[in-house]
């Protein structure tokens, strides 16, 4: 490129110079940015006064969340997950947290300057052989093909989508999110602004009868909402994950029962109604897992990606897969509860009657007060599941119940009694 060649950038420079605070902010940002890149703050300074301007020249909005098509998704739903969103990029790093680059400083000045500095390199803008055509080099080759407006962003996507699963009611309507960077005109000057869009997708429940053992009940499908990159559809199962002599590109639908629904609120009472919806999508989504106990299979509920808290028990109508019930952790029917009724001779009735059935029991009781059930969880492998849950609530939201915790261990010991009289009859009367 010619040296005398004068360079007209492809946006037009307003004639009214960008305001100083947002100079200074950007100017500041950008610092950030090259750190995150590994590259010297101080390679910003290299670049012309003009040449800054032109760089840090904001044309980028800040983010904003909404429905897709109006009045599908409550106007308080959009509101909350807009706020939150806004929260979060503000508090939240990119990259290193010792960089101190927001993800609202990313979306904002950042692509405001990585952005320019694209378009002014790739028009050959900078004089060949000068310091600032080194520079601009620099930099560009070390974001290039970064697929920063794809990979970036995918924390504040994850916050999204937590959010839109937590409303979704499988027996209602479940949401789901896209995003997009919207280009609009700014109001004070007539440029062109860029803005990162989250449009926030529903999808109205569908439902289907079954006939069970004489029974007829009705079933809701579960659906994969829209995920940001990827395209919605039902909630599927590979065929052979059930039946492992089935072909690899067999697939079955999902649905669940209200009295799976039911037993499930029931069961898990110490969770909220919002982290239910989203352990409910997510056990037949992308946590989804199958497990097998003798005979029969399971889908587990995950609340990590070890530790279940409870399964999910379902039977096969042609190809469908319709989910019947919810069965805690102490199920003689579980992984963990089958192993935990060889340690306790419990039935189901007093496993009920203990409140064994319940998650809240995890919190309220004092297991120290109760050595031989809190081996019993141990062994089982129950006893992670108390501690995450443990992890997840302050103490004030479910303090130890002592009455709770006398009642059960007074019914263990005499179940021990009962127990060890039972062994001493056998012995004696085969001796």
């Amino acid at each position: 490129m010619a040296k005398n060649k004068k360079y007209t950038p492809n946006r037009s420079v307003p004639s009214k110079k960008v305001e100083r605070s947002q100079q200074e902010r950007g100017y500041l940002v950008a610092k950030k940015i090259l750190r995150h890149y590994d590259l010297e703050p101080e390679l910003i300074d290299v670049f012309t006064k003009k040449q800054k301007e032109i760089l840090l020249w904001v044309c980028y909005d800040q983010p904003d969340v909404k429905a897709k098509k109006e009045r599908t998704v409550p106007r308080q739903y959009v509101r909350n997950i807009n706020n939150d969103t806004y929260r979060f990029m503000k508090t939240h790093y990119w990259g290193k947290p010792e960089n101190q680059l927001t993800y609202m400083e990313l979306a904002t000045y950042g692509l405001t300057f990585l952005g320019n500095l694209s378009d002014y390199y790739k028009e050959n803008a900078f004089v060949a052989g000068t310091p600032q055509a080194e520079a601009a080099r620099r930099i560009f080759e070390k974001f290039d093909g970064d697929r920063i407006l794809e990979t970036a962003f995918k924390e504040v996507m994850d916050n999204i989508w937590y959010w839109t699963r937590c409303y979704s009611r499988v027996t209602y309507r479940m949401y789901g999110y896209e995003y997009d960077f919207e280009t609009g005109i700014r109001k004070r000057d007539g440029w062109s602004l860029n803005k990162l869009t989250f449009l926030l997708t529903t999808r109205e429940s569908e439902s289907k009868m079954f006939v069970h053992n004489g029974i007829r009940r009705k079933a809701y499908r579960l659906f994969m909402t829209a995920d940001g990159f990827y395209v919605p559809g039902p909630a599927m199962v590979a065929r052979n994950r059930i039946y492992p002599e089935a072909k690899e590109n067999e697939t079955m639908n999902i649905y669940i029962q209200s009295h799976a629904l039911q037993r499930f609120k029931e069961r898990l009472d110490a969770v909220d109604p919002s982290n239910r919806n989203l352990l409910i999508q997510s056990s037949f989504t992308n946590a989804l897992q199958v497990v097998t106990v003798g005979n029969s299979a399971l889908f587990a509920c995950l609340i990590d990606e070890e530790r279940a808290v409870g399964y999910f028990a379902f039977f096969v109508h042609e190809n469908d897969i319709v989910v019947s019930t919810f069965l805690p952790l102490t199920g003689d029917n579980t992984p963990e509860g089958k192993k935990l009724h060889e340690l306790l001779p419990l039935n189901r009735d007093e496993i009920v009657h203990l409140g064994m059935d319940k998650i809240s029991f995890l919190l309220t009781v004092d297991f120290e007060k109760i050595p031989l059930l809190k081996q019993a969880f141990t062994e089982s492998n129950i006893w992670p599941t108390k501690v995450a849950f443990e992890q997840m609530f302050e103490e004030d939201e479910y303090p130890i119940d002592m009455d709770k915790t006398m009642f059960v261990k007074n019914y263990l010991d005499r179940l021990k009694q009962r127990t060890s009289l039972l062994k001493e009859t056998i012995r004696d009367s085969v001796e």
